[in-house]
């Protein structure tokens, strides 16, 4: 395995990518614009009678969570009840595909299978575990198995596979694998990972099962094979085709430009963007906070610290430390070189076809086995290191520690004998003599020494009740795997997938008959000529939707208006979102109540919005906008939007990298995120936000609808400081229009401005486009599966 070309980029891709990411950085993308195909439109003659369209159906069908219903249109006018394509950009292979697939930012991957639902349909995962359970004690020469079994490799695998992950963003975790690539695989924390990559290239080749879940059920069998609890799968990671979603991790250029940390080892403590305490570790020091191997206090707040940026709580972490540490040992059987060159070798981004050739040892054991560095510390937790056990908690509870250091040098504790008697020993790595085990810093910093109450508790309990940490180690791990998939429903159904967790944030199941009776043309035609009542009323629909459905991100999939959690805190309380509850809500609430409980909120937002769209458009046939019904309404809040506050505004505050940033997580190519900044106004809702007027008080309707963009660039922007004492822009020259600092970005960097200009001098382009990305973001929660989207 050692002389196989290392999994990644090869040199090529690699100078591509940072070649396209120069380019990204220097702003100019190249965009393809999305297509949507339109469906046959229906009319109704003035008896209210449907008259055939040109296909010949007589009946009006529309999507409804993967169902073709029927309904009566009441009225005089259509409406395009359908599903839009929002869900493409979830698929191998979405449209777009300069950005859509390279946009570094958010989980989009370039097009290279057409048939991955097909091929996940294939895979027979229980042949694909019992082929893992061979794998383990098939011990391979190029990097054999410590003590004769690979499940402790493979627990390290999917655990650093999945820790990327941070809450915060939603970026990181296993969906896309990279940690195949750079430049996770050259991260500290994943020294020699690649050998457990090459490992399994075997099974993959055999199976149609993607990296990421290949990855992920390798470390959950591991658990199992090992005699450790049954673990959660939810199948549907799809792989990258390269790293570049993990640049924003860092350590690199990316990173110090959107995410820096001054304070290299403090990084947790700098800023809320970092899980790990630096780049390029997965969690925390092991040593303690800046390799202070005495500070546990330090350590302590540390661990609660990062585990929470992954939205663990204190038993979670405390059982996956103490679970994840009942298996295996680290390793820093040496010291650096006499020229200070690493024991573990070159990191794969400096020789990315032989990495990690460790220098430790002479002869074919050279750099592996009893000779392996990987973090530099040395030794095993557990007597048992390929056995399940709540040994850790037991060692941690009833022994004393003393300080010591590893081969390498590294700072570590060994058990002090004089205190505690001899040290437990467990069997060497190749069986050839025993070894002592040790803890860590922060494994210390959970003990009665770290001085933390509930640490404390959780270990007394872990060690006391083992069935106890089976359960918790269960759920904890399940949700580290799962978390960055999303919604319960983009897992692939397999018999053993567990029901929604919490942390899946469900939603109520649709009651799909009750949809089917709900007339939604009639729905539109009432919101029409009941709460549309003036131009002001269709732009605080508009506002109400978009605000709505703009807190979907691709990068974990949260948000979005399936659920209506713009009607609780903290969504309502937003600043973008002042005054929709007290006016938009309140328009609205005639409608919800003549319809009832079968209407969700969610469809009625959503559909308000769309329908208020259509009419400052002048219901123009040729730029509708498709609603496709089926949305749930949340019954009271779980906690979902916690994490999705908007980047963007419109505080002076705001920066070209928070916007950029924003758009990164939107789901949406930057050319449809600016076709939405065109969005119609309420200047109503502008007040209420603490801001003066909007972009123009020209009526939409009758008038040009890309009024917002010809204002951007026609008109000189001057800083103004509203009555409430809020930042923005009025036009030089006494015209009573007004723009928000989020407005004004997009003249201030080049490649926005030229969009910019493209809107502004071409009315119809603007109208197709907007349309197409309006239903695109209306849509974008819609999941069915790890790659469809119910609407399309």
């Amino acid at each position: 395995m050692r002389d196989l070309e290392a999994s990644g980029f090869n040199s090529e891709t690699k100078n591509m990518e940072k070649k396209w990411i120069t380019s990204y950085v220097a702003g100019g993308l190249l965009v393809q614009l999305a297509v949507i195909f339109c469906i046959s439109v229906f009319f109704v003659d003035s008896s209210n009678r449907l008259t055939t369209s040109a296909s010949g159906s007589s009946d009006l069908e529309y999507a409804s969570h993967g169902r073709s219903l029927l309904s009566e249109i009441v009225g005089s006018d259509s409406l395009d009840v359908e599903g839009g394509d929002g869900g493409e950009r979830h698929r191998q292979g979405g449209e777009d595909e300069d950005e859509e697939n390279y946009f570094p930012g958010g989980k989009k991957r370039k097009k290279y299978k057409d048939d991955f639902l097909s091929d996940l349909k294939k895979v027979d995962f229980e042949t694909v575990r019992e082929e893992l359970v061979a794998l383990f004690t098939d011990s391979k020469e190029e990097w054999p198995a410590d003590y004769g079994h690979y499940g402790p490799l493979y627990v390290r695998l999917a655990w650093h596979c999945a820790g990327s992950y941070r809450i915060f963003d939603g970026r990181g975790g296993c969906d896309g694998s990279r940690i195949r690539q750079e430049p996770e695989r050259s991260w500290d924390d994943n020294a020699n990972l690649n050998y457990a990559v090459d490992l399994l290239r075997n099974i993959k080749e055999k199976h149609s099962i993607s990296w990421g879940d290949l990855i992920i059920l390798a470390g959950n069998t591991a658990i199992e094979d090992m005699g450790g609890p049954k673990i959660g799968f939810c199948p549907g990671r799809q792989d990258d085709l390269h790293g570049a979603a993990s640049l924003f991790l860092g350590p690199g250029a990316e990173q110090d430009s959107y995410f820096p940390c001054e304070d290299i080892g403090n990084c947790d403590h700098a800023t809320q963007y970092f899980a790990a305490v630096r780049p390029g570790l997965i969690y925390v020091d092991p040593a303690g906070p800046k390799g202070d191997p005495t500070d546990f206090q330090g350590s302590v707040e540390d661990i609660r610290r990062t585990f929470s940026r992954m939205g663990m709580n204190d038993t979670e972490t405390v059982a996956l430390i103490g679970g994840g540490h009942a298996f295996g040992k680290t390793h820093g059987a040496c010291p650096a070189g006499p020229s200070g060159e690493p024991a573990q070798g070159e990191k794969p981004k400096d020789n990315p076809v032989h990495p990690y050739q460790g220098i430790c040892g002479r002869g074919k054991m050279m750099g592996k086995g009893i000779n392996t560095v990987t973090s530099g510390f040395e030794g095993p937790w557990t007597s048992t290191p390929t056995k399940w056990s709540n040994m850790y908690f037991r060692m941690l509870q009833n022994l004393e520690y003393k300080l010591d250091s590893s081969p390498h040098g590294n700072p570590q504790y060994s058990v002090d004998e004089d205190k505690s008697g001899a040290s437990p020993r467990s069997i060497s790595v190749d069986g050839s003599g025993t070894e002592k085990v040790m803890m860590l810093t922060t494994d210390i910093a959970l003990s009665k020494v770290g001085q933390d109450a509930a640490y404390i508790s959780l270990v007394e309990e872990f060690s006391s009740d083992i069935s106890k940490l089976d359960e918790e180690f269960a759920a904890a791990w399940y949700k580290l795997t799962t978390r960055d998939m999303g919604p319960y429903s983009r897992c692939f159904p397999i018999p053993s997938l567990l029901k929604p967790q919490p942390f899946q944030f469900p939603l109520p199941e649709p009651d799909q008959e009750q949809i089917s009776l709900i007339p939604y043309p009639r729905v539109a035609n009432r919101i029409k000529k009941e709460v549309l009542l003036t131009e002001e009323d269709s732009k605080w629909m508009v506002t109400y939707a978009y605000q709505c459905a703009l807190t979907f991100r691709s990068t974990d999939y949260l948000g979005g208006c399936d659920g209506a959690r713009i009607r609780f805190e903290p969504e309502k309380g937003w600043s973008v979102n002042a005054g929709l509850e007290k006016v938009a809500m309140e328009k609205l609430k005639s409608i919800k109540e003549f319809f009832g409980e079968s209407l969700s909120w969610a469809d009625l937002i959503t559909l308000a919005g769309t329908v208020g769209m259509r009419v400052l458009f002048d219901d123009s046939d040729a730029h509708r906008m498709k609603f496709c019904p089926g949305r749930t309404d949340l019954v009271e809040y779980d906690g979902g939007s916690d994490y999705l506050r908007p980047v963007i505004d419109g505080e002076f505050t705001n920066t070209i990298e928070m916007l950029r940033e924003h758009m990164l997580r939107s789901g949406l190519t930057t050319r449809e995120y600016v076709v939405l900044m065109g969005r119609p106004r309420s200047k109503e809702q502008q007040i209420e936000m603490g801001y003066e007027g909007s972009y123009g008080d020209n009526n939409l309707i009758g008038g040009k609808k890309n009024q917002y963009f010809t204002t951007l660039v026609e008109e000189n922007w001057v800083e103004y400081r509203s009555q409430a004492g809020k930042m923005q822009y009025k036009a030089d020259g006494g015209s009573n229009k007004f723009i928000l600092k989020s407005d004004h970005l997009l003249l201030e960097a080049e490649d926005l401005r030229k969009i910019v200009d493209d809107f502004a001098y071409a009315e119809n382009a603007f109208m197709s486009e907007f349309a197409a990305a309006w239903t695109k973001m209306m849509n974008n929660d819609r999941f069915d599966g790890p790659s469809g989207n119910l609407c399309n």
